[in-house]
């Protein structure tokens, strides 16, 4: 078992209205809901897949506003917006505008009696890579636990908690009535951590925090192409340092978009927007500050971009490359 200097679970409030989110419940149509099935790390190896075991789920907000995107996102093109089964929710939403940040994955997830899930980890996940997620148990039983890092917890209706689901973690349901928890996933953030015990926090330690920074739109977004090249088979959004291969390479594109933002794309058939969070640098949509990169341009020269991976505040992966085209004159003021 990992030895971590921060609790596994923290109880940040109690007192929600359990009858209204149990109303909420009840004005979304069980048609609507589907099987919950993902990748994730398990103690068999990572990437091993699990079943849906007894889960169902109803997403409120997901990549690109899609009823049938269950999984919590990851980087790409799609920004996450609200489904339509978030308007008939509105006590989840009066919860949600009391809860700081930006607000990622939100869904309503089901334990059927006698589902389970099998040991495992979500990552990445967690305040390193800048997003955790909150629960508030709506419907759940005595019977009903959730062991994270060896511990086992019974959550009550009505409160909101932090689990650090990093950690190898399952959840069982022995009892016959269904787990229902409300279940939002936030970017972390300045106001974000203000909701944490400071107990919680020095022990948690400043250097295993990400803060996400906000999104500054480009001021003037020309029409610009900038082409470089990357080791073929590596990803763009790798956890990991690259292993670069100076003979196998692939082309990546950055083009202007809309909106103030930027495209990318590759040969190999990656395609990401970018969000400008200041000083040239850029975080993928969907995703949060860990993965960036920073375009330094110049009028008449190859920009120069470098790729950085993030734990907290440590940067543990790197990777510059020269561009193979001059930038055009316009994007002087692009990047500044």
């Amino acid at each position: 078992m990992t030895t971590h200097d921060s609790p596994e679970a923290v109880k940040l409030r109690s007192g929600y209205d359990v009858e209204r989110l149990v109303q909420d419940l009840a004005n979304v149509s069980r048609a609507s809901w589907a099987a919950k099935t993902r990748y994730s790390s398990t103690a068999g190896g990572p990437g091993a897949p699990r079943s849906s075991n007894g889960w169902s789920c109803l997403p409120l907000r997901s990549p690109g506003g899609r009823p049938s995107r269950t999984d919590p996102g990851g980087p790409g093109v799609l920004d996450f917006a609200y489904t339509p089964a978030f308007e008939r929710v509105p006590y989840v939403q009066e919860i949600l505008s009391g809860l700081p940040g930006n607000h990622r994955q939100v869904s309503l997830l089901e334990l059927a009696p006698g589902g389970s899930t099998h040991v495992h980890r979500d990552h990445p996940s967690g305040f390193a890579f800048g997003w955790i997620r909150l629960h508030i148990p709506i419907t759940t039983n005595d019977r009903c636990f959730i062991t994270i890092d060896g511990k086992r917890h019974h959550w009550r209706p009505g409160e909101l908690w932090y689990g650090d689901f990093s950690r190898l973690h399952h959840v069982t349901n022995d009892g016959t009535l269904a787990r229902v928890h409300l279940v939002v996933d936030i970017e972390v953030s300045p106001q974000v951590t203000e909701i944490f015990p400071p107990g919680f926090l020095a022990r948690l330690g400043k250097d295993r925090i990400l803060h996400n920074r906000p999104e500054v739109p480009l001021p003037d977004c020309p029409d610009l192409t900038h082409v470089f090249k990357i080791p073929v088979g590596e990803h763009l959004f790798a956890d990991e340092p690259w292993r670069a291969s100076a003979d196998d390479r692939c082309v990546v594109t950055v083009s202007a978009g809309e909106h103030g933002r930027l495209n990318l794309s590759t040969t190999d058939g990656l395609e990401a927007t970018l969000i400008h969070t200041g000083e040239h640098t850029f975080r993928y949509a969907g995703w949060t500050d860990a993965h960036t990169l920073t375009i330094d341009a110049a009028a008449g020269r190859a920009p120069v971009v470098t790729w950085r991976f993030r734990e907290g505040a440590a940067t543990v992966a790197e990777t510059t490359i020269v561009g193979q085209r001059p930038c055009l004159p316009a994007m002087t003021t692009t990047v500044q």
